[in-house]
């Protein structure tokens, strides 16, 4: 019996990866993997920052660890991270964030961080009346 994983990248186009899933262990799917983004996408095994699954009934993320667990006993360990696909019973999606897209967040987090307001709350209005009138009178 097969697993089939449908990978999802940022720069390329879904990738589909079979394995046998009576042998094969998390370390050699995350081998699988990489090997097949290395043939198929941009980026190579140094770009890549997680593989990780999605929640589908919350919006929870969780990687996939790379160990000798066995994917036949992995997968119905977390079966909220992976569901029936409608493709097929023993379809699943993966999903690969690379080290381009992970700098691209960041910069949007700190563009965001930086432009939120200072909602501090005055206590005494004294200074906002003194910068009123130091503008209102310009010799002050």
């Amino acid at each position: 019996m097969e697993f089939k994983f449908e990978l999802h990248t940022t720069i390329s186009e879904q990738l589909h990866i079979s394995v046998d899933i009576s042998k094969i262990t998390l370390e050699q799917l995350h081998k699988k993997i990489f090997e097949t983004i290395e043939k198929n996408a941009i980026f190579n095994k140094e770009d890549i920052l997680d593989i990780f699954v999605n929640d589908t009934l919350s919006i929870c993320t969780m990687s996939i660890p790379c160990n000798e667990c066995l994917v036949k006993d992995f997968i119905p360990m977390n079966r909220n991270f992976f569901p029936h696909g409608s493709d097929g019973k023993n379809t699943y999606k993966i999903y690969i964030i690379d080290r381009t897209y992970g700098e691209r967040l960041k910069n949007v987090y700190d563009a965001q961080k930086t432009n939120t307001k200072n909602r501090q709350i005055k206590t005494n209005h004294f200074e906002g009346i003194k910068e009123f009138t130091r503008k209102m009178i310009p010799l002050w």
